[in-house]
């Protein structure tokens, strides 16, 4: 036996002896068969597992760093890990517009008053918390000098 070698479709089938008359060897040409029609689609399959993605970490990266994900999961339960760089610091935005005035102030009212010859009286009205006037009266008595240097 020779060699068999395969011919186009359409083409004849060809014997050549390669040997001699005594002692025959063949090569044989068989020729492709033509591409057969489609055959039916076959039973559909099994349902497979639904697989499933969880959102694992995510950290913030060094600024011009890559952007990384990773699976911690397995193929059908992924859980992806995420590395999300820092972005650059921004520009220094324009200032903005004044607010608005703010509420009035209160001055407390100060009261010094001698109401005799040793005793003095000091009166301080101020606003609480609440904006209500308060006033606080201390009563004292001794010697004291005015600016003038005045002794009293």
């Amino acid at each position: 036996m020779g060699d068999t070698t395969t011919l186009e479709a359409g083409s004849n089938a060809t014997v050549e002896n390669v040997g001699t008359e005594n002692a025959a060897r063949f090569n044989f040409g068989i020729p492709r068969g033509a591409n057969g029609a489609d055959g039916k689609d076959g039973k559909d399959g099994a349902d497979g597992a639904a697989a499933t993605i969880e959102v694992g970490t995510v950290t913030t990266l060094p600024e011009g760093s890559n952007a990384t994900v990773t699976n911690a999961g397995t193929t059908s339960a992924a859980k992806f890990n995420f590395g999300i760089p820092r972005g650059a610091t921004g520009q220094t935005g324009e200032t903005g517009q004044p607010g608005p005035a703010g509420a009035d102030g209160y001055s407390p009212q100060v009261t010094l008053t001698q109401t005799t010859s040793t005793v003095a009286t000091l009166s301080i009205t101020s606003k609480n918390a609440q904006g209500q006037e308060v006033t606080q009266t201390v009563s004292f008595g001794g010697t004291w000098e005015d600016a003038d240097e005045e002794s009293y």
